[in-house]
């Protein structure tokens, strides 16, 4: 396994990189190149929500600090707080996203796309046996761990809409944080209003694990071959950060992204095809590295920054979905979902955008003050 998906907070100065994790120093070998115009240098990788007493243990006294949060989502609200603690040193942000929620004065940041190199390691080292693109037994599948939002939505929508042979669903109602309750609050958008209702009075209590050869394991991240994938032409990514637009002490932000994890490169790497339940513009960007949609449903959806209007439209994608016959959703995403495995399997991925990341660092290097 990835250490990006098990290895938290690692933190060393730049003086001992011999000491940094082994993929730490493959994705990055091109910052201990940088310790002149950087200064003294401390980083922080693989950090995970990471809490504010980490920033009180970081030492003091460094012209500079590097962070990344490794497949995790960019906590910002700590970032922020990180630089107000070291308004002196500059923070340099490593990170995938082209943009930063917060304009601190000492925060820079430096696009770099690390899920490229994932991908390398992650099908160089582990065996890639051929998928099957013909054959699938149902439409879809949606996966449900812990409670949130967006991804409740889909369950119980599939759930109460859909004929059961043609999907498969796994909801086992973990309530990590209190807060993402909200979820069953009613939001004035008819069409979302109508499946909480529905979550308020049916689905939320139940407990679905399908039985047969069906395994529902986040820790296994890249493992994606078992039912949810082999035996389902599309399956909801239902991404771990699906809101893109948030208004915050009173000012309104579109929130950096799309941000992916595991959940999405399954479904590549599986033949399957993207419905992706996450942050606008998840097509788009993935389009630009390369991977291609030519899907038959309406992936309009996917330019839609306001949340519950793109989750209502998701709705009513999976609505036209459940009218269309198994034999032709097998056809007619065929072959994007071979060229998107292929895409990664043969390097091609990652001889594509990794350019791109050595340009942005280059860059960086120049604009570095």
């Amino acid at each position: 396994m990835h250490s990006s998906f098990f290895l938290l907070t690692e933190q060393f100065s730049l003086d001992q990189w011999n000491q940094a994790d082994s993929y730490t120093q493959q994705a990055f070998p091109w910052l201990p190149d940088m310790k002149d115009i950087l200064g003294k240098t401390y980083c922080q990788f693989c950090l995970s929500y990471p809490p504010d007493s980490l920033i009180d243990a970081t030492p003091s006294g460094y012209d500079t600090y590097v962070m990344h949060f490794g497949t995790e989502y960019v906590d910002w609200h700590w970032v922020k707080r990180f630089c107000q603690r070291f308004p002196d040193s500059r923070v340099v942000l490593i990170s995938f996203f082209n943009t930063a929620l917060y304009a601190e004065p000492n925060l820079q940041l430096l696009q770099f796309d690390v899920w490229p190199h994932i991908m390398k390691w992650y099908t160089k080292e582990h065996d890639q046996s051929a998928v099957k693109y013909q054959g699938k037994t149902k439409k879809i599948s949606s996966l449900a761990n812990r409670v949130s939002q967006f991804r409740a939505y889909v369950c119980a929508h599939l759930h109460k809409t859909w004929n059961p042979a043609d999907y498969l669903v796994s909801w086992r109602g973990y309530v990590f944080k209190p807060e993402d309750l909200f979820l069953l609050n009613l939001t004035g958008n008819t069409r979302v209003d109508e499946t909480i209702d529905y979550l308020k009075s049916t689905f939320f209590d139940l407990r679905i694990a399908p039985d047969g050869d069906f395994v529902n394991r986040p820790m296994d991240n890249l493992y994606y071959d078992w039912s949810a994938y082999t035996d389902c032409v599309i399956n909801c990514s239902n991404e771990s950060v699906n809101t893109s637009f948030q208004s915050i002490n009173g000012e309104s932000h579109i929130v950096p992204g799309p941000y992916f994890t595991e959940k999405t490169w399954k479904c590549f790497l599986s033949g399957t095809a993207l419905l992706p339940i996450g942050q606008y513009q998840t097509y788009e960007y993935l389009g630009r590295q390369g991977f291609k949609f030519d899907y038959p449903w309406d992936c309009s959806f996917d330019q839609i920054p306001g949340d519950l209007d793109r989750i209502a439209k998701v709705l009513d994608c999976l609505d036209s979905i459940k009218d269309m016959p198994l034999d032709f959703l097998t056809t007619a995403t065929q072959a994007s979902n071979q060229h998107n495995r292929e895409h990664i399997l043969s390097g091609n991925y990652f001889d594509q955008v990794e350019p791109t990341n050595l340009n942005n660092v280059q860059t960086f290097i120049a604009n570095f003050k």
